[in-house]
């Protein structure tokens, strides 16, 4: 049961964020992380979230994506992974 529900997961993971949003109008966009109350061996653990603004203030989520707060690495390296 879990092992199909974590498949279908990641399928409609995979489907949302490969999705095409260049008929989409933003009139705001802005990128935020939450910090969730776990700690992995290395970094605490956060979600990178990027949700836009549609003209008629429709809010809409455009991505979301696994975040560790390293210094090593960038915002941009980990949106990568999912943009």
């Amino acid at each position: 049961m879990v092992t199909r529900l974590t498949t279908q997961w990641q399928a409609d993971h995979n489907t949302f964020g490969e999705r095409d949003l260049s008929a989409t109008d933003y009139v705001y966009v802005w990128a935020d992380d939450i910090h969730l109350p776990i700690r992995l061996e290395v970094a605490k653990a956060a979600v990178l979230v990027v949700v836009g603004v549609r003209a008629d203030g429709t809010k809409e989520l455009i991505a979301m994506t696994n975040f560790f707060n390293r210094i090593n690495r960038t915002v941009r390296e980990q949106a990568g992974k999912t943009w």
